[in-house]
């Protein structure tokens, strides 16, 4: 789970403020849920839940966005693991040589390289290949094709974060502090639907759709501004190769 940040709400603090406002307003005796008066409170955790991944599945939001790096191993002939938290891997560069490396099926490279993996000497990788999930962590994998036989790159990549359910009192979202209320709203209404107040329920989720489209809106204009400081950036470091670091780096979600 992310780090709180300053305001943010955990996932105990959005079961109380949802059993606070609509146990009262339904002339419950008690501001909490509980493990027999439906919706328990197992099912509220389910629809709190339920509504922070489709707020996160909702548009290709910046903020499940990030950047990674892993090292390359000489002579390596097995994949590399990815960050656990990466859901969907959208590019990889090595930056130190300006090279931008391409995707490619395994089937497709099982055809290229029919003996299976190949290391080449004095050979930068070209292709990132992926492997199945790791059986353990059921985390991600990519093999690096040809594999460097006797060198050590440093790899970047970046990723669409994966969406973890919060369990746990202390867990909180990856939607920011300022957005919270956005995922809190949809669940309010999963609950008055669940409960059958449609007057309710419709009212929250016009309020819902208001907030998820200013959210949508801002979170644009950021990627807009992130992208464009780092071709400002890549200007001013690297001069005479202007276009190829605009062609490293692909904004995610387009």
């Amino acid at each position: 789970m992310p780090s709180t940040l300053t305001g943010q709400k955990t996932f105990l603090q959005v079961q109380a403020e949802l059993g606070s406002q609509i146990l009262g307003t339904q002339g419950g005796t008690s501001p909490y849920f509980d493990t027999t008066t439906r919706p328990t409170l197992a099912e509220v955790k389910t629809m709190i839940n339920d509504a922070y991944r489709e707020v996160c599945s909702y548009r290709p939001w910046w903020f499940l966005y990030q950047e990674f790096s892993f090292s390359t191993v000489a002579g390596q002939t097995t994949p590399y693991d990815v960050d656990l938290t990466a859901e969907q891997v959208q590019w990889m560069t090595i930056p130190a040589q300006q090279l931008k490396l391409s995707w490619m099926a395994m089937s497709d490279w099982r055809v290229i390289y029919p003996g299976g993996y190949t290391n080449m000497a004095n050979m930068l990788p070209t292709f990132y290949i992926p492997a199945p999930p790791d059986a353990t962590t059921n985390g991600l994998q990519f093999y690096l094709g040809p594999g460097p036989a006797d060198a050590v790159y440093s790899v970047s990549y970046g990723a669409k974060l994966r969406i973890a359910d919060m369990s746990a009192n202390g867990d909180t979202p990856l939607i920011r502090p300022e957005w919270q209320d956005i995922y809190i709203l949809l669940a309010k209404a999963k609950i008055f639907d669940w409960l059958g107040d449609m007057t309710r329920f419709a009212e929250t989720m016009q309020r819902y759709d208001r907030r998820i489209q200013e959210m949508w809106k801002f979170d644009q204009e950021t990627e807009e501004s992130s992208w464009r400081m780092r071709d400002t950036i890549s200007e001013m470091a690297y001069s005479p190769y202007t276009d190829v670091n605009r062609a490293l780096f692909v904004p995610f979600g387009r």
